[in-house]
């Protein structure tokens, strides 16, 4: 799993991997949830088949580094996965998913 903590690492990451789905995390140290949820992922891409790149953004990095990417991203409540293919988001989910739900979701 790659760490970004800017928008613009972001952007860079889409840019080198068009084609590519590209699940992007936004949690925290604190949060329980979060860490299952990387779990959770860490074993999808053990056995991943779907051709994804998995990132991970800190919440409170992201917030003293450049604040405005949580707000554009609409970050209320953590873990928070946005789904994107060709640049485009195509899902969002809040909460914690399954593998199976994760593997479904990449799918798409």
């Amino acid at each position: 799993m790659v760490k970004i903590s800017t928008k613009k690492e972001f952007e860079n990451i889409l840019n080198e991997n068009e084609g590519k789905t590209i699940i992007l995390k936004f949690g925290a140290e604190w949060c329980g949830p979060c860490k299952v949820m990387e779990t959770t992922i860490n074993n999808v891409e053990k056995e991943e088949q779907a051709n994804a790149v998995f990132v991970e953004c800190d919440v409170d990095e992201v917030d003293e580094k450049d604040p405005d990417f949580l707000e554009e991203n609409k970050v209320m409540n953590i873990p928070l996965m946005l789904f994107y293919k060709d640049k485009l988001i195509y899902d969002r989910t809040v909460g914690l998913l399954s593998s199976k739900e994760l593997m479904g979701k990449l799918k798409k």
